[in-house]
């Protein structure tokens, strides 16, 4: 079986050297014509005959089959990864050791996960990111099988043949219970059903629970690294770096010169993109299972600082503290240490913990970091109104004035009011005092 170092070693295509513009200019034109083809109904007419000698078959690039539809014949590819190879440092097996009850609280899901068996990954290439001409002409699926990862690729070698597309996706999805995608809310999801509709067929994909992967890898993750993106997820989490890969932008481009010329050279790159673009996101859910469910610190407070944020959100008090405490006991920066005493001082002010909320404040008003105002509005507000020190009050209320950045007026003129109403407080308590 080939590794995946082999496999990312067939890549063959165009190089980021040539030429962008006349890529794009033949992109354009392309999808104008698809557009106005597809008002008139002769998506056939955009496809020139070629001859054998000038056509590479698909056969010939990408390891697949076809299969018969009522609407027409679907090439279709299969790819198995053995459980007990590892996915750069990941260890696909591990999906079998998920609890689906402890994901669904993990993650904060909105529908139960269910078991491993019953997800379905889900990522498409399209012909553009937008516009009602748009079409996932190629849709990856991979799901767990035994002692497998298997990964299962639709192919549109014509446009008119699409409904044979969603029906065998039909056939497909009636064995999971759970799609998972990567930002497939806002993008494939819609898509998919939108085809449907377009065909006329009904999505079965609306019943089905959803988990988009990027709204925990943003949750867990983007304080760690540059972006979101899966590829970036691939290189800082997940211990894999793509030797090579076709440049997401060029993607439709190669589709719709395969459209017109009807050579397949360069679709191979398309196919394995999608393939490992898939493999990743069954590798990454198994990651932020891990991370989320570890006591002990991760390798970076940053990952820390967003485990107690998580876990806030989620209402999870002792975990929320106890991440947010083990970033205080890391070497951080002065700013993440700020904002993580910033935030166990709202985590214990709202479970009623004054004396650890005083703590934070205290240290977080420390002149060896960045000033916020927050703590010191917090310490003089809880003096004031919860123990009556209003001398303790004032003087908190002058170190903010002092400390205060000059271009702020709108919060000087607040703290101006706060200094001037504990004054008139004190001249009353010394009034009562004398009489």
């Amino acid at each position: 079986m080939k590794t995946m170092r082999d496999k990312l070693r067939q890549l063959s295509g165009e190089s980021k050297g040539e030429s962008a513009l006349r890529q794009e200019s033949s992109v354009a034109e392309f999808r104008l014509e698809l557009e106005r083809s597809f008002k008139a109904g002769r998506r056939e007419s955009l496809l020139p005959l070629q001859s054998k000698a000038e056509s590479i078959v698909l056969e010939d690039r990408v390891s697949g089959k076809w299969k018969l539809t009522p609407y027409g014949d679907i090439y279709v590819t299969e790819r198995y990864y053995p459980l007990s190879e590892l996915y750069g440092s990941s260890d696909l097996s591990l999906a079998k050791s998920i609890i689906p009850e402890n994901l669904t609280n993990l993650l904060q899901l909105s529908e139960a996960a269910g078991d491993y068996r019953s997800w379905l990954f889900l990522d498409t290439e399209t012909t553009g990111l937008g516009g009602s001409g748009v079409v996932p002409f190629l849709i990856g699926l991979g799901w767990y099988e035994k002692e497998h990862f298997i990964v299962t690729q639709l192919f549109l070698s014509e446009l008119e043949r699409e409904a044979g597309q969603l029906y065998l996706l039909t056939e497909i999805l009636k064995n999971f219970q759970m799609i998972i995608s990567f930002n497939g809310r806002a993008y494939d999801l819609p898509l998919i059903a939108a085809r449907y509709a377009l065909n006329r067929q009904a999505p079965p994909s609306e019943s089905m629970a959803h988990l988009d992967l990027l709204q925990p890898v943003r949750s867990l993750w983007k304080y760690a690294m540059k972006n979101c993106r899966l590829q970036t997820v691939e290189k800082e989490q997940l211990g894999l770096y793509r030797e090579a890969d076709i440049p997401g932008e060029l993607i439709p481009g190669v589709y719709f010169d395969y459209l017109r010329r009807r050579d397949a050279r360069k679709l191979a790159s398309i196919f394995l993109h999608n393939e490992l673009d898939i493999v990743s996101m069954a590798a990454a859910l198994i990651e932020l299972y891990q991370q989320l469910a570890q006591s002990e610190p991760v390798k970076d407070p940053r990952t820390e600082f967003a485990k107690g944020r998580h876990f806030l959100k989620a209402d999870d008090i002792a975990r929320s503290r106890h991440h947010f405490q083990q970033v205080l006991a890391s070497e951080i920066s002065k700013d993440r240490r700020l904002k993580t005493l910033l935030a166990l001082g709202r985590l214990h002010r709202a479970a009623g913990d004054w004396e650890n909320a005083l703590e934070s404040w205290r240290q977080a008003a420390d002149e060896s970091l960045p000033f916020a105002l927050e703590p010191y509005l917090c310490l003089a507000k809880y003096f004031e109104h919860q123990t009556g020190e209003f001398s303790l009050a004032l003087s908190i209320t002058k170190e903010a004035e002092r400390r205060l950045p000059q271009h702020r007026d709108s919060d000087r003129a607040a703290l101006a009011q706060r200094h001037q109403r504990l004054i008139t407080k004190l001249n009353r308590l010394a009034e009562k005092e004398k009489t």
